[in-house]
């Protein structure tokens, strides 16, 4: 398996529909990366289960724009982190 990163699931998802093997290219979300960008992470995770890309998700917690804090998932905002499971239960993946 190869690896690329780009910060935002949006371009990824549209490079990867611009390869030669779309299929075989997916998106991890990570939350506390998505929460320092001052994004909604469901809002990646919708994006990347509608286009059918999403290959895994890094459930934390981020309190702060300062770092990557890692924190326990829901401990900080847990609207947010019931609006992540929500969107993974529509789509049956929890």
């Amino acid at each position: 398996m190869d690896y690329f990163y780009i910060s935002n699931t949006g371009h990824a998802i549209a490079l990867s529909l611009l390869s030669i093997d779309p299929k075989r290219i997916r998106v991890n979300i990570e939350n506390a990366q998505a929460i320092l960008a001052g994004l909604d992470p469901s809002d990646k995770m919708g994006t990347a289960l509608f286009f059918n890309k999403l290959w895994t998700v890094h459930l934390n917690d981020q309190n702060g724009l300062k770092f990557d804090q890692d924190k326990t998932f829901g401990s900080v905002d847990i609207r947010r982190a019931f609006n992540q499971v929500r969107i993974l239960d529509k789509h049956d993946l929890v």
